[in-house]
This record gives C-alpha cells, sequence and structure tokens, in this order.
C-alpha cells in the first residue's frame, strides 16, 4: 500500500512537467520561432539592400562628379578662347572704362554659371540621400506586409526627375556665354541679350532641379500615407471588433 502511495506521489509531481511538454505548446513555440527566424531574415535582408543602395547612390554620384569635372576642364579651355576673342572685338571700341566693364561682365557670367551648377549638383546630391531613406522606409513597410506600390511608382518617378536634373546641370555646366559685339553705340543691348539668354538657360536648370525635387518630396508623402494608411485600417478594424 506504501509502494502504490509513493507511486501516486510521484506522478503528481511529474505532471507539472508534462504538462510544459504538451503538443499544443510544443507547436505553439515551433511556430514563434519560426516567426522569429523570419523577422531576422528580413531584417538581414532590408539591411542588406540598404547597404547595397547606400554603395549604388555613391557610385553614381562619384561618376557624375567625375563628368562635371570632365566639363570643366573642357568648358575651361573654351572660355579662355572666348576670352581671347572678346579682346580682340574690343580693340573697336575706344572707351576703356566700357572695355574693363564688358570684360568683368564677361567674367562674372562664367563665374556665376558655375557656381549655380555647383550648387544644382550640391541640391541633386542630398535629393539623392533623401531617396535614400524613402526607399529604406518602403522596404520596411513591405516586409510588415503593407501595400506599397504607389509609394515605389513615387520613387522611381523621383529618380527619374533627379537623372534629368543632373542631365541638364551637366550640359549647364559646358555652356559659355560670349558677348556678340556690333558697335558701340549697341553696346548695352549686346550685354543684355547675352544677360538674357544666360538667365534664361539657368532658369530652364533651375525649374528641371524644382521638378526633381517635388518629386523627391511627393516620394515622401506616399510612403508616409502607406504608412498612415496601415495605421488607420487597424484602428477602423479594432473599432468594428468591439
Amino acid at each position: 500500500m506504501k509502494k502504490i502511495g509513493f507511486i501516486l506521489f510521484s506522478c503528481m509531481l511529474a505532471l507539472p512537467v508534462f504538462a510544459q511538454q504538451t503538443p499544443g505548446q510544443n507547436v505553439r513555440t515551433a511556430a514563434q520561432q519560426e516567426i522569429q527566424q523570419i523577422r531576422t531574415a528580413a531584417t538581414e535582408s532590408i539591411e542588406a539592400a540598404r547597404t547595397a543602395m547606400r554603395a549604388e547612390i555613391e557610385k553614381r554620384q562619384e561618376e557624375f562628379k567625375s563628368m562635371m569635372r570632365e566639363q570643366r576642364e573642357k568648358t575651361k579651355k573654351r572660355i579662355e578662347e572666348k576670352q581671347k576673342t572678346l579682346r580682340e572685338r574690343l580693340q573697336t571700341i575706344k572707351d576703356e572704362n566700357k572695355k574693363r566693364i564688358l570684360e568683368n561682365i564677361d567674367t562674372r557670367m562664367d563665374a556665376l554659371n558655375e557656381q549655380r551648377t555647383t550648387q544644382f549638383e550640391s541640391a541633386l546630391d542630398q535629393m539623392d540621400g533623401v531617396v535614400g531613406r524613402v526607399v529604406e522606409r518602403a522596404d520596411r513597410a513591405e516586409a510588415q506586409g503593407r501595400d506599397v506600390a504607389s509609394a515605389r511608382a513615387a520613387i522611381v518617378h523621383a529618380k527619374n526627375a533627379i537623372a534629368s536634373a543632373r542631365s541638364a546641370v551637366l550640359a549647364q555646366a559646358g555652356k559659355t556665354y560670349a558677348i556678340t559685339i556690333t558697335t558701340d553705340a549697341k553696346l548695352k543691348d549686346d550685354v543684355k541679350k547675352t544677360r538674357d539668354m544666360f538667365s534664361g538657360d539657368l532658369r530652364v536648370v533651375f525649374a528641371s532641379v524644382k521638378d526633381a525635387r517635388d518629386a523627391v518630396h511627393a516620394a515622401a508623402v506616399a510612403v508616409a500615407q502607406t504608412a498612415q494608411g496601415e495605421k488607420e485600417k487597424t484602428a477602423t478594424s479594432s473599432n468594428s471588433n468591439q
């Protein structure tokens, strides 16, 4: 009888241990482990994509900087030739003060063109960085099961707009503006025509850069709306369940 009681007592002690290893709990544990593995893999995948994207951005920017350097070297030679030609044409102008003014205007236009195109290049580099962060947000949203199709389309549009603006900036960096001297009496008109041409070209490039900036902003908004839409959907679902 004592042996039977001892056996029963031993079985009662073993029951909690046995309960911890029920088939249902094993399934839940396995499922949790699988979910964790999926999340870890997704995180690693996102991190790998982020690293690759940043490397791609840096490569693209370096390539563009190289093209700009080559373009500026070519432009520098054309500017030297243009200045030589201008000095020859200025021989027909008797007023030495007018000659100096014209040479200064010519020099300032070239310097301003280099300054503006450098600023545009810097702005586009910054936009590249913003797009990179927008892509990262889209990747995270997609990994969480959200619909990012519209955001992806906006990102592609932004990238294309930046590429188009870069082409415009590169072309502008290669331009020079020669003042065509007709007669002494028409010097003011001659200068105005050249200045107007220069200003018009800069406005076109600025518009292209602005389009790129607007496209980048639209992409950022699209990703933010994706996240906001998901929150609203979750809130609506919770309210309906209540």
